[in-house]
């Protein structure tokens, strides 16, 4: 496992900051012999209580949890990104400042500009320069959501994968507790969650303890706001409808989309869907014993889509 080039993306006027904000991400970049005309700028954006670590994940004894590095050793320049508010990104004064379409903004500058310096052989010394390069949002749950909000208000991306999340409501229990509606829950400007009592949302039966364990000590704090636009009853719903690039969507075994078939209605404006259900999955795909599958089909349909 190789370590990923940290990088810092000025976004202080994406977020129409007064103060200096930026986003902390991760680089992975392809063997010089996989750089082609089909190599693709790939964003991946996290979900709620996680950061760039859930596309690399670290885990002694346990190899092969990087979903970053298998797309970048199928030919593709990879960006894992700690959301604005989260992770080794900074936060705001007012925690409330974090919305969904600001931390889209900002996410959109972060891709436009590594666009430009892939343009210019100015990324990564390891990369050439790539004539008009493309890049591919990539989102779990509510990173999910939020590369919808993005490509809605930005266009951002030449197609969209969107893995772990539902237009609709989330409605399980598991997430909210019996008798509770996620718009009643206070999630304060800050929300960190217990994961035992996600344990059986996020992991298949035979995920290993060690696995869950590294996972659950990489846990970070979410800005409040956020979760509650992907609990609530809007989610993206309507920012979907704008989505006129090709969508791949990919679910779980055991999701949070209570009628998997259903979501590619979602996208209307979309001229190429694709529906993949990763079997022996609950909500994290990247910690499934067949998550490759889901990584083998998703590289594989990145350069297939005409753009």
């Amino acid at each position: 496992m190789r370590e990923p080039r940290r990088l810092r993306f000025d976004v202080t006027t994406a977020v129409d900051s007064e103060t200096p904000q930026s986003v902390a991400a991760w680089l992975f970049t392809p063997p010089k012999a996989r750089v082609s005309a089909a190599t693709r700028l790939v964003v991946c954006l996290p979900g709620g209580t996680y950061d760039k670590r859930y596309y690399h994940m670290v885990i002694p004894g346990h190899p092969g949890y990087s979903m970053a590095e298998h797309l970048a050793d199928a030919g593709h320049v990879v960006l894992s990104v700690d959301h604005w508010g989260m992770g080794d990104s900074t936060r705001p004064q007012r925690a409330s400042d974090i919305t969904a379409e600001r931390v889209a903004a900002a996410n959109h500058a972060v891709t436009a500009e590594a666009l430009r310096r892939l343009e210019r052989g100015l990324l990564d010394p390891k990369v050439p320069p790539i004539v008009g390069p493309l890049s591919v949002g990539v989102g779990h749950s509510m990173g999910g959501m939020l590369t919808v909000v993005q490509q809605a208000a930005h266009r951002s991306h030449a197609q969209i994968a969107i893995l772990g999340k539902s237009m609709l409501k989330i409605d399980r229990t598991d997430f909210v507790g019996a008798g509770r509606t996620p718009e009643a829950i206070d999630y304060g400007d800050y929300y960190k969650p217990d994961r035992a009592n996600l344990r059986r949302v996020f992991y298949w039966e035979d995920v290993p303890e060690a696995v869950i364990a590294a996972d659950t000590d990489a846990e970070v704090e979410t800005p409040g706001t956020l979760v509650a636009r992907t609990n609530s009853s809007d989610v993206a719903t309507e920012a979907a409808k704008a989505v006129d690039v090709p969508v791949f969507l990919g679910l779980g075994e055991r999701d949070t989309a209570p009628r998997p078939y259903d979501e590619p209605r979602y996208y209307p404006a979309s001229p190429d869907i694709t529906l993949f259900l990763l079997p022996r999955s609950a909500h994290c795909h990247n910690f499934a014993s067949t998550r490759t599958r889901l990584w083998d089909r998703l590289a594989a349909w990145i350069p297939t889509v005409v753009v």
